[in-house]
């Protein structure tokens, strides 16, 4: 009632037509609104379980996975191999030495740690740089890539047929990063653009 919500009631349930009709058995028809629903509740519910096992099972988020989980726990990891910019004798010594002195649990902890050390201690754990790097700009997954891709249909509409290339990437780019350019503070880059020459001072009166 305070949501003015209809009771909900068994939809009327078409008869199959007696050309389609095969064998003895008869029509289902159900007779409440859970044996109604019950099916496609289950039939949704297995749709979903399906796509995340799928999604969670993508070659890169597995290697991203595994990177993460060495760098965090030291534990010898077969997709090092990949990266042969990576030594990794080093790379060990280096993870037992920061694991010793630091405690972390995230990736995200460890780039903290790396930023806060002096430029002279960071140098000692070049690998431990290189391992993080790898994990900051590969992706986990194609969403991504796919959400970036969708954006575009969004920003070059046919109103915009006459886009040029270099507008479309900056366009994009803005886009993409928005939460980044909605803490942008817009009348300072008015500003400074507007000072850069004579003649735009003449014209935005600075």
């Amino acid at each position: 009632e305070k949501y003015e919500l209809k009771e909900v009631t068994v939809p009327r349930q078409p008869n199959i037509p007696k050309r389609l009709q095969h064998g003895p058995t008869e029509q289902f028809h159900a007779k409440t609104v859970k044996e109604y629903y019950c099916p496609q509740y289950f039939q949704i519910m297995d749709i979903i379980s399906t796509q995340l096992i799928q999604r969670f099972a993508q070659e890169g988020l597995l290697v991203y996975e595994k990177l993460e989980h060495y760098l965090l726990t030291g534990q010898a990891s077969e997709v090092l191999p990949q990266y042969p910019e990576i030594e990794y004798h080093l790379l060990s010594a280096q993870i037992t030495t920061l694991s010793s002195v630091y405690k972390y649990t995230s990736v995200s902890e460890v780039v903290d740690i790396l930023r806060k050390m002096p430029a002279r201690e960071r140098c000692f754990f070049s690998q431990v740089q290189k391992i993080v790097r790898i994990l900051l700009t590969i992706p986990a997954s194609s969403c991504e890539a796919e959400r970036s891709f969708s954006a575009l249909r969004r920003l070059k509409t046919w109103l915009r047929s006459t886009m040029t290339q270099k507008r479309l990437n900056h366009v994009a780019i803005c886009n993409i990063h928005r939460d980044i350019m909605d803490k942008l503070d817009i009348e300072a880059i008015a500003k400074e653009f507007a000072m850069c020459c004579d003649r735009r001072k003449k014209v935005f009166r600075f």
